[in-house]
């Protein structure tokens, strides 16, 4: 049975999405192991923010400023990049 153009593209593009989910895999993979290196005192703001807190909820909660909430998810940001 011969194979259509159409039949060639969707599984051009099956390919093609197969190696995008891999590569975020991938990256969401390192990204959690930098996460994990960094220590509780850093960490926590970010993985709060990252889980959908607001910086001012995360300011209540962890009962520190905002603006120092808002320099360590900035710094682990860049180091994440």
């Amino acid at each position: 049975m011969e194979t259509t153009d159409f039949e060639r593209e969707l599984v051009a593009a099956q390919d093609e999405l197969t190696r995008i989910a891999y590569r975020l895999t991938e990256d969401k993979e390192k990204a959690n192991n930098l996460v994990e290196k960094l220590n509780e005192y850093h960490k926590q703001p970010f993985m709060m923010h990252t889980s959908g807190f607001k910086y001012h909820e995360i300011a209540d909660k962890l009962n520190i400023p905002i603006s120092t909430i808002k320099s360590r998810i900035f710094l682990r940001r860049h180091i994440l990049k």
